[in-house]
C-alpha cells in the first residue's frame, strides 16, 4: 500500500479563511509525495496539485502579509502530532 503526504516546501497558498470554528487552506500548488515507505523519507514520486485543507479547531500562530505565499518550510501539528 502506498502512502501520500503533502509536503510543506515548493508549495503555494493564495487563501486562508477562518468560518465557524474552522480554518480553511487553499493550495493552488501543492507538492505531493508517495511511497511505499515513509513519505518525504524514503524514495518514491511527486507530483503538484491543487489542494484544500480544512481543519477544525485550529489555531493561527502567525498572519500572512500577501497572498499567493510560497512556503519554504513549516509544519501542521495536530495535537501532540506533527
Amino acid at each position: 500500500m502506498t502512502n501520500r503526504a503533502i509536503e510543506i516546501h515548493d508549495s503555494t497558498l493564495d487563501a486562508i479563511s477562518v468560518r465557524d470554528g474552522e480554518v480553511v487552506l487553499h493550495f493552488p500548488c501543492v507538492y505531493i509525495h508517495e511511497s511505499m515507505g515513509t513519505p518525504g523519507l524514503d524514495a518514491g514520486s511527486g507530483w503538484v496539485q491543487q489542494a484544500v485543507l480544512r481543519i477544525s479547531d485550529a489555531g493561527i500562530a502567525r498572519s500572512f502579509s500577501k497572498f499567493p505565499a510560497d512556503l519554504l518550510d513549516g509544519y501542521i501539528m495536530l495535537g501532540d502530532t506533527f
